[in-house]
């Protein structure tokens, strides 16, 4: 349905724990990639943790897009470039998002993707066994019950009342500096995993005219999206 609007849609292959073996024997994981690399004018893409997945969706599916996935957590100047050199598109550390020198100085800066609210504090120390718990949780089938050891969780504030003006955050000012000044083409906005009116009012920040959120937050309550 994206696609018929000109669209192109990403599927996740994020987790740290799935090699080429497991996505060739899982069926469903097959017709994901399938699914997404048949589709046609536009282009779809798979966002990838691993090299060995990354291979795999290049000798596989070459015309899905390849993003490198923020979760690998890299920082340093020469292993961006290493990815730039390796995928069609990175996905930057929320670390960075606001190191506008630090973007500045790489070679391709039109194929960083900057995430735009990330939700998590800066320099955060649990992020990393995080991102693994996630991926341990996807392969047992069964949380493991993982909980950020922060006091007081970043969601506690809400999108409206607080974070928008976090050290996190890119405002759509900032955003479209960002594209003017440092030829940034890609944005993120987080999601997964957040409040479900927090998703809703990063879409309306985001994606729609001020002067039309509460119109669309009524449509979505009115079909029961919210």
């Amino acid at each position: 349905m994206y696609n018929e609007l000109g669209v192109g849609c990403n599927a996740t292959f994020t987790n740290q724990y799935v090699d080429a073996a497991a996505i060739e024997d899982d069926a469903y994981s097959r017709q994901i990639a399938e699914a997404l690399a048949a589709s046609s004018p536009v282009r779809n893409g798979v966002i990838i943790f691993s090299n060995e997945v990354n291979a795999y969706v290049k000798s596989n599916h070459p015309q899905l897009i390849r993003v490198s996935s923020t979760t690998k957590e890299i920082e340093s100047k020469e292993a961006i470039e290493q990815e730039l050199a390796g995928f069609d598109r990175v996905v930057l550390s929320y670390n960075l998002t606001k190191d506008e020198g630090f973007i500045r100085e790489l070679s391709r800066p039109d194929k960083i993707e900057v995430m735009v609210n990330e939700y998590c504090m800066l320099r955060c120390p649990f992020r990393k066994v995080h991102y693994s718990k996630t991926s341990e949780d996807q392969v047992k089938g069964r949380p493991s019950g993982f909980t950020c050891k922060h006091e007081a969780s970043p969601q506690a504030y809400g999108f409206l009342q607080g974070l928008l003006y976090g050290d996190a955050f890119l405002r759509n000012e900032d955003a479209s500096r960002y594209s003017k000044d440092l030829n940034i083409e890609h944005f993120k906005i987080v999601g997964r995993g957040l409040a479900r009116y927090d998703i809703v009012d990063s879409y309306l920040y985001y994606l729609v005219k001020p002067e039309h959120w509460y119109e669309v937050r009524d449509y979505l309550i009115h079909r029961n999206y919210l």
